[in-house]
C-alpha cells in the first residue's frame, strides 16, 4: 500500500500536468485519448516491474522484455505498413545505422536495464512521480532552446509536479525527538 504522502503527490502531480500541458483547457481528442491509454499501460508497466523485480533478475527480465516488445514491434509493423515496414536501402546507410544503434542500445536497452535494476528499491509510487517530471523537463528545456514562453498555467503545473514528486520522496516519520525525562520541568 502507497504512503499517505504518495497518496497525496499522484492527485497534485496530475493536476499539474493538467495545467502545463492543456493550458487550463479540457478539450479531449482521439490523440489525448490514446496518449492517456498509453499513460495507464505504462503505469501498469511500473507496477508490474516492481512487482516482478522483487522475484528475478533484472538482466534477464530486461532481455525478455526487449525481446518481447522487439517481436510484436516488428509483427505489427509488417501488418500495418507492409513491405513499407523495411526499407533497407535506408536502414543500411552509416548514419541511419549508427542513430539505430545509439537508441537501440542507450535510450532503449540501457534505460530498460536501469529502470529494471533499480526499481528493486525503489516503490512504484515514486517512480511514477519521478516519471511524471519528463514533461516539466522538455518544458524547461524548451524554453532554454527554443525561447518558448510560459504562462502561469505552465508555471503552476510546473510546481504541483515539483510538489507532488517532493512530497513523494518525503520522509514519512519525521518527528521532533522526544524530550528526556529528566530535562522536563
Amino acid at each position: 500500500m502507497p504512503r499517505r504522502t504518495a497518496l497525496l503527490s499522484v492527485p497534485l502531480a496530475a493536476v499539474g500536468l493538467f495545467f502545463l500541458t492543456t493550458h487550463g483547457s479540457f478539450i479531449l481528442n482521439k490523440g489525448d485519448l490514446i496518449v492517456l491509454v498509453s499513460s495507464v499501460t505504462f503505469a501498469l508497466h511500473i507496477v508490474f516491474t516492481a512487482k516482478v523485480t522483487e522475484r528475478y533478475d533484472s538482466y534477464a527480465l530486461t532481455i525478455v522484455q526487449l525481446f518481447t516488445v522487439s517481436c510484436l514491434a516488428f509483427a505489427f509493423s509488417l501488418f500495418l505498413e507492409g513491405g513499407n515496414a523495411i526499407a533497407v536501402q535506408q536502414i543500411v546507410q552509416l548514419d541511419v545505422l549508427v542513430v539505430i544503434l545509439f537508441m537501440a542500445l542507450f535510450a532503449t536497452a540501457l534505460a530498460f536495464l536501469l529502470q529494471t535494476a533499480l526499481q528493486k528499491d525503489t516503490p512504484a509510487t515514486h517512480v511514477g512521480i519521478i516519471y511524471i517530471m519528463e514533461p516539466v523537463f522538455a518544458a524547461w528545456t524548451s524554453i532554454l532552446f527554443q525561447n518558448a514562453q510560459f504562462g502561469t498555467h505552465e508555471v503552476a503545473g510546473s510546481l504541483l509536479i515539483l510538489i507532488g514528486m517532493l512530497l513523494a520522496e518525503w520522509p514519512e516519520n519525521l518527528r521532533k525527538p522526544k524530550q528526556s525525562q529528566e530535562y522536563r520541568t
